[in-house]
This record gives structure tokens, C-alpha cells and sequence, in this order.
């Protein structure tokens, strides 16, 4: 079954809940048979301390030793000097931590040009926040991690981001890596204002991986030119979690397999105000989601491409999906059916539903060489509601071969209803072309909607669509 693996990261890892809790700390003192001394915030003041670009107590060892300051005086603040680069050289634990756990409220800021990296032949990420921390980032840019969960940021705790760039940093595990950028651990919070992910790598969820049960907000920002060998290339969001993106933007992101620029796997998400544009995948090239149920709102997804599979804007498996305003615009696909949109379910009885209200579906391209070529804006094995929209100048192409369904493929298990709608200047073409509006194999209603000025015609088979004629 297609889209059948969730994204998990590194939520099934060994001891993986222990750590969330405690952080590094928490396992030594546990070894140590001493879990009652343990605080998760120490009684001591809060300290504030600025830390040299160089020096005795300054550059990357100043930092890691101002973390453990603050972590034993129960939080702190961390001033880093601007035009600086904090150079990480060792890993400070067994973990791929390049600096300690923050378990303990702990503020780090840079300013212009404050970068912090990692430059050494070993692994390891650079920053990794503990089950009781929370770590917030001002103005900083975090380089060069390199590990198999979050390369950037690993988080089990909460975890905020102002104007802060998280790039070129890798995952990467024989398959099993997750989360280039930002890994956020189950249960974990993580928020974003402001900021970038961009250019970082991963076997799977390049930018940000959100795992199952965990907590993303993305806000006024950009994950971009981030890059997954599997699925996920900017965001993969996993079973149970909540991930929500308003005013930004996901571009220019790669994947091999899914959901270039978001992969979403069960869950809830919310897209408000925002552009999913020029991602690239083998399958849903803008947006994958399988079993999840999504919002999508006063955005657009456009000019993504899924290169051998369906859906170049998106892929909607299993899923409950609604798009609300906006528009779904010059998306292509090149081997399967759904230049813009995609919706099915595999098995039998397995439900998918696609809404599509107040939004324009225009200009995307389903082409292959002499192939059965299917659903130049949509492809539909299951349910499909389509409200006060318009679908139109949308081709299904296949020299040599046969194409159906220039607006809508409609397939044998496919129910789609047009409610205040119209379909109009779509095109199938090839050597057998068929319903330039519409292809009907299931069961397709009109209500107060049009279909008219498609090429060659308006819908196929005639009389298969009740009230399309031509």
C-alpha cells in the first residue's frame, strides 16, 4: 500500500522516554542509583553571563561551560557577541551532543552574524534540549550539525526560535536519520517566529521532523532548500501531532519518495496565509498526507512536481483534507494521475476525503509519453467536494497514448459533487483523448455548476455526468 510508513524519527528509539524526562543528567544520576537528589530546577538564582568571541572563558568551550552554569543555577541568560562564529569541536557527552542538555529555562542571544558550528571529523549535533528544559533562541545561526537526529536542534522539551537560522545540517543513519535541521522529540513543543530552515539534509523530514505526539508552530517563517533521500524534504509531522504554519513560506525542497515540501502521517495540521511552492518529490511533490486531517487556508501550493507518481501540488491518502481560499496553481505530474491534486485510498472501505471551497484550481499539467494519462487538476478514487471554486486551463497530455479527464479524473470508486462551481478551458490530449471537463467512471453531481469550453469535450462518457452536455 502506497504511503503506508509513518514518519516516526527518533520517538522509538531506546530509552527514549527516560530521556525525555531527565535529559543527560537525569541518565548519569540514574546510574548512580540517585533519582531522589534529582531537581529538575535547582533552587540557585538565575544567572546572566556574556560570553567572548575568544579568550580563556570564551568561543565554543565558553559557551558549552556557560550552559552548565546555567543549567545549575536554574536558568539563565547567554549573551554571544555579534559578528562571531562559536566553534564546536568535540562532543560533550555519548549522545552526538556538541553541547550540553539544557534542562533548565535558558535564553541564548546572538546578534548580527552570531553563528554557532560544528568543526571536527566527529558527529554530533549542535544544540539538544532535556525533557524539563526550554531553550529560546535569539538572532542566532546554527551550522554544521551533523547526527542522526536532529543535526541542528534535537528537543524533548519546548524549544523557541526568534530570527534564527537553522542551516546545513544533516541526519543521516543508513536510512534512519531524521530531522536535518530540528528534530522534535515526542511530546516536545517546539515554535518558530521569524526564522529560516533551510539547506539542511536528512534521510527522512530534511528541515523538521515533528514526531508523533509532538507540538510545531511556524510562524512569519521560511523551510526551504532543505532535502530528504526518502520522504519529507522540508516538514515531516508524524501520528498525533499538531503542526501549525502561518505567514511563511515552504519552498525549493526535495524528496525522493513523498511530500517534497510537507509529508504529513496521521495528525492534525493547520496551514494558514502561507505558499508551498517549488518542492519537488517522486509523489506529492508540495504536500503529501496520509491518514491526517489538514486545513489549508487562504494559501497557495504551486508550481510543485511529483516526477514519477501522482499528485504534483498534493497527495491526499486516507486522509481528511480541506482547501479554503487560494489557489492550487501550475503543479505538475509526470507519471501518475493529478497534476494538482491527488485523492485516494488503497484498500477497500479505506475513506479519503478532499474539499475544495472558494479556490481556484488552475494551469497544472498531468503529461507522460504514451501512457494512460489521468486528471490534469485532480485525480479521485474516493470522495471529493468541491464548493464556489473553479477549476480551469488545466491539461492531461499523453502523446501516443490516451488521456482522460482534463479538469477531473473521476474514477470507478470515486464520488466527487460540484456545488456553485465551474470547469471550464481544461484539455485532455493525445492520441485518445477523453473529457477535456471531466472523466466519470464513478459518480460525479453537479449543483448550480457549469462545464463548458473544454477540449475535445466537456465530459466523457456522454451522459456519464448528469447535466454536462458537449
Amino acid at each position: 500500500m502506497k504511503n503506508s510508513r509513518g514518519l516516526t524519527g527518533d520517538g522509538h528509539t531506546a530509552g527514549r522516554g527516560l530521556r525525555r524526562r531527565l535529559g543527560g543528567a537525569g541518565l548519569a544520576l540514574l546510574g548512580a542509583g540517585s533519582l531522589m537528589t534529582l531537581s529538575a530546577h535547582p533552587a540557585s538564582a538565575a544567572t546572566t553571563v556574556t560570553v567572548p568571541c575568544s579568550g580563556p572563558n570564551g568561543g565554543g568551550p565558553g559557551l558549552v561551560a556557560a550552559i552548565n552554569a546555567a543549567n545549575a543555577s536554574g536558568g539563565g541568560t547567554i549573551n554571544l557577541a555579534e559578528d562571531c562564529t562559536y566553534v564546536l569541536t568535540a562532543p560533550v557527552d555519548a549522545d552526538q551532543n556538541g553541547t550540553p542538555y539544557v534542562n533548565s529555562p535558558i535564553t541564548i542571544n546572538g546578534d548580527d552574524n552570531t553563528t554557532v558550528t560544528r568543526k571536527s571529523a566527529a558527529q554530533f549535533r549542535i544544540f539538544v534540549v532535556g525533557g524539563y528544559g526550554r531553550l529560546t533562541i535569539n538572532q542566532l545561526r546554527v551550522t554544521n550539525g551533523s547526527a542522526t537526529y536532529g543535526a541542528g536542534i534535537r528537543n524533548f522539551g519546548t524549544l523557541n526560535l526568534f530570527d534564527t537560522t537553522v542551516s546545513h545540517n544533516t541526519a543521516s543513519q543508513s536510512g534512519a536519520g531524521f530531522g536535518g535541521g530540528i528534530n522534535n522529540v515526542d511530546g516536545a513543543i517546539a515554535t518558530l517566529t521569524r526564522s529560516r530552515v533551510q539547506n539542511n539534509q536528512a534521510d527522512n523530514a530534511g528541515g523538521i521532523n515533528n514526531s508523533p505526539s509532538a507540538t510545531l508552530t511556524i510562524t512569519d517563517s521560511g523551510v526551504s532548500k532543505n532535502t530528504a533521500a526518502f520522504d519529507a524534504g522540508g516538514i515531516g509531522s508524524g501520528t498525533g501531532s499538531t503542526l501549525t504554519i502561518t505567514n511563511s513560506w515552504v519552498t525549493g525542497n526535495t524528496a525522493g519518495r513523498y511530500g517534497a515540501g510537507l509529508r504529513t502521517y496521521g495528525g492534525t495540521t493547520d496551514v494558514r496565509g502561507s505558499r508551498v511552492n517549488g518542492n519537488m518529490a517522486a509523489e506529492g511533490g508540495g504536500f503529501n498526507n496520509a491518514f491526517g486531517t489538514v486545513t489549508v487556508t487562504n494559501s497557495s501550493i504551486d508550481f510543485n512536481v511529483a516526477t514519477s507518481g501522482a499528485g504534483g501540488g498534493v497527495i491526499n491518502a486516507h486522509g481528511d483534507m480541506t482547501v479554503r481560499g487560494g489557489e492550487v496553481r501550475g503543479n505538475t505530474a509526470h507519471s501518475s494521475g493529478g497534476g494538482g491534486l491527488s485523492n485516494y485510498g488503497d484498500q477497500s472501505g479505506e475513506q479519503s476525503t478532499l474539499r475544495l471551497i472558494d479556490t481556484v484550481v488552475r494551469d497544472n499539467t498531468m503529461s507522460c509519453q504514451g501512457c494512460l494519462a489521468h486528471g490534469g487538476a485532480i485525480t479521485n478514487n474516493r470522495t471529493l467536494i468541491i464548493e464556489s471554486s473553479a477549476l480551469t486551463r488545466n491539461r492531461v497530455s499523453s502523446p501516443g497514448g490516451t488521456a482522460q479527464g482534463g479538469g477531473i479524473y473521476n474514477d470507478a470508486a470515486g464520488t466527487a459533487s460540484l456545488t456553485d462551481s465551474s470547469v471550464t478551458l481544461n484539455i485532455a490530449s493525445g492520441a485518445v483523448a477523453e473529457g477535456g471537463g471531466i472523466y466519470n467512471d464513478g459518480t460525479v453531481t453537479l449543483s448550480n455548476s457549469t462545464v463548458r469550453h473544454n477540449t475535445p469535450n466537456n465530459c466523457s462518457p456522454p451522459g456519464s455526468v448528469p447535466g454536462c452536455t458537449g
